[in-house]
């Protein structure tokens, strides 16, 4: 009887729970959306929408006091990359001000002439900070990104929510329970649920720090260095089409969706042989061919690519030997014939070489033993034959 109450009171539990839960909050946090939410950087419920990009250097506009977004829960991250006379200074005019903004340097890597530096920021105080170093510098690229997060977060509140209210449930359960069987599985869920509320609690900690300290990436390098501050150029593909002993077929492919002119620079042991270069529309290729070339030579192939306002791309090289003629066929089987005649010849240098003691000592064992048997052995060997035959005839 003590079980069906016991049972009955377990489930009016669970079912005050959820329901008190989607009373106040009225929201149901299912598998699928618990899970997509688990990482705000990869979460398919977070959007990315860019909020503004200038890079005339004027003053960088700031909608945080847009009244639409009061009470949400936004992460905001900004990229930056600005030229500067003397990096350094403005680096530590950077270091100087973290105090006056509310912020703090999260990484930072320092070279002789680049400067790449992730500030957090709070949140308030991000596009005052913004403009602060921008007036410092000459501002080369600016963007900024927002993550809005507020769906995601009262999502994992109302399911903390409810988890603590049955928290509280199951310790009461637990303290009246009197069964060692209704004691562990109502310890085993309490665990369960502690370690979600663990989980679910440093989630929105972390959702809390992104959304309280913006982030700033700063990249900032001397100013006759703009060069390093462009975006990279897609690197190309190179893909043989055919070969034989005097040409060479390919095609080069731009990977870009933006025309970008193509280089390609043939050598034979680092000497040019020939170049070319000419321009690729997006996502295109181009085909070079190379004729009057030596057979059975290796060529290397050298290609790169540079689109409008980008850096050059980094180079992709490739080797390719032409065929073999036929008297060069010819010339490599007598080689090879050659080198086995060669190989078979000092191996039997080798075995004579190593046959040679052998035959020495035996030569010096059997002319002695000869000599001996010829005197010694073998007269008596024909006395005793004709003793045995004397016997005989007796």
């Amino acid at each position: 009887m003590k079980k069906i109450i016991l049972g009955i009171v377990v489930l009016t539990v669970v079912f005050l729970s959820g329901c008190s839960a989607d009373a106040e909050h009225s929201y149901v946090l299912n598998e699928e959306s618990y899970k997509m939410t688990q990482d705000v950087g990869t979460s398919d419920t977070v959007e990315q929408t860019p909020v503004n990009n200038d890079s005339s250097g004027g003053e960088i506009s700031d909608f945080s006091d847009n009244p639409v977004l009061a009470n949400r829960k936004i992460i905001y991250i900004a990229n930056l990359r600005v030229l500067a006379d003397d990096p350094n200074a403005v680096y530590d005019l950077i270091i100087n001000k973290l105090v006056i903004y509310d912020a703090y340097i999260e990484e930072e890597v320092i070279t002789e002439t680049r400067y790449e530096i992730t500030i957090r920021v709070l949140s308030a105080n991000m596009m005052d900070f913004i403009n602060d170093i921008k007036d410092n510098g000459e501002l080369v690229s600016y963007s900024k990104t927002s993550q809005d997060i507020t769906n995601a977060y009262s999502t994992f509140e109302a399911r903390k929510l409810a988890l603590e209210t049955q928290h509280v449930r199951i310790l009461e359960l637990i303290e009246i329970a009197i069964d060692l069987d209704d004691i562990l599985t109502l310890e085993a869920e309490r665990i369960d649920i502690e370690s979600e509320l663990n989980e679910i609690g440093l989630k929105l900690t972390n959702y809390d720090s992104l959304v309280d300290y913006s982030t700033i990436n700063l990249v900032m390098v001397k100013t006759e260095n703009v060069i390093e501050l462009l975006p990279r150029s897609d690197k190309p593909y190179l893909q043989v089409e055919d070969y034989d002993t005097s040409s060479i077929s390919v095609k080069v492919f731009n990977r870009s969706e933006n025309t970008a002119s193509i280089t390609l620079v043939v050598k034979e042991n680092g000497v040019l042989v020939e170049s070319f270069e000419q321009d690729a529309y997006g996502i295109s290729y181009l085909e070079f061919e190379l004729t009057n070339l030596d057979a059975d030579t290796s060529y290397t192939f050298e290609i790169y690519s540079q689109e409008d306002d980008h850096s050059v791309s980094l180079s992709n090289l490739s080797t390719i030997t032409t065929n073999k003629t036929y008297f060069i066929k010819v010339a490599d089987v007598f080689v090879i014939s050659y080198n086995t005649l060669v190989s078979v010849g000092s191996f039997l240098g080798l075995a004579v070489t190593a046959l040679a003691p052998f035959a020495v000592v035996g030569s010096v064992l059997y002319f002695p033993s000869r000599v001996v048997y010829l005197k010694k052995i073998k007269p008596n060997m024909r006395v005793r034959k004709q003793n045995r035959d004397s016997d005989t005839k007796e």
